[in-house]
């Protein structure tokens, strides 16, 4: 009996503690996270915006998909009305990546654009893209900067000015499809980097195909946010002498792709 009151209490517990963490979330009217705060807990404590005046809410600006003047400078440029990304909030400045991929900031009182990411290196090929589902944000004393996917290249983006940090992989992105092996199939990613301490984690999106034998593999893996260098893989699909590879037969294990980690971790 005393067992069973001891574990209830256990119980107990720790849910006021998860519903006391939930309640908590983000402070001060920001939005560092893609899912507001580390815990993923998607809460913000604000209370202008009640049940008596929600109904008075409108729209106070639009902004487009693509900023106008970058139109203006590939008049060719096509992309698609699917528009998903979840802007962060940091020092009253947003930040969100736009309809091709690229991460803008821009003001929330007017929606006036303060920043477009850098692409001088892009042709209109290369420029063309497609949305993602978020950015991530770290910072190391006066050092900030914005993690973003375009794929295939990480990117590592000044908060202040757009611009890409050189010192960062190659010129200021990495490509991930280095180290995945024999590509079949395309690497995709659009969900936001998870960033924990100074390692960002990247998952991928690699297209389940019943009608191909061999695929692209789904890794997970960590990249240094300062260097851009590989921290470390965790492999989905083990490789030989990996822990679980005995139970991939036929040595399955060495052509097959997918088993990714495609959404937001």
């Amino acid at each position: 009996m005393r067992h069973r009151t001891f574990m209830a209490a256990c119980t107990l517990f720790l849910l006021l503690s998860a519903t006391s963490q939930a309640q908590r979330g983000t402070s001060g009217g920001q939005w560092p996270n893609h899912s507001g705060d580390k815990g993923s807990t998607k809460y913000a404590p604000l209370d202008q915006i009640n049940r008596s005046n929600v109904r008075n809410l409108h729209v106070a600006w639009r902004r487009p998909a693509v900023a106008d003047e970058l139109r203006g400078q590939h008049q060719q440029l096509k992309f698609s009305n699917l528009f998903r990304s979840t802007p962060l909030m940091i020092n009253g400045v947003l930040y969100a990546s736009d309809g091709i991929g690229l991460v803008e900031a821009f003001d929330p009182a007017t929606g006036r654009t303060l920043w477009v990411q850098e692409s001088t290196d892009l042709g209109p090929e290369a420029l063309a893209g497609t949305s993602t589902r978020g950015i991530a944000y770290w910072r190391n004393g006066a050092d900030e900067r914005i993690l973003s996917v375009r794929p295939p290249y990480l990117y590592a983006i000044n908060l202040k000015t757009g611009e890409l940090i050189r010192s960062f992989g190659e010129a200021g992105k990495v490509d991930l499809r280095t180290g995945l092996g024999p590509q079949p199939q395309p690497f995709n990613f659009t969900s936001a980097p998870l960033i924990v301490k100074d390692i960002a984690v990247i998952g991928s999106s690699i297209a389940d195909n019943p009608n191909l034998k061999e695929g692209t593999r789904g890794d997970v893996r960590g990249y240094d946010v300062k260097t851009g260098k590989l921290r470390w893989t965790f492999r989905t699909i083990p490789r030989e002498r990996e822990f679980g590879v005995e139970t991939w037969e036929d040595r399955s294990w060495e052509y097959t792709g997918a088993v990714n980690a495609w959404s937001n971790l």
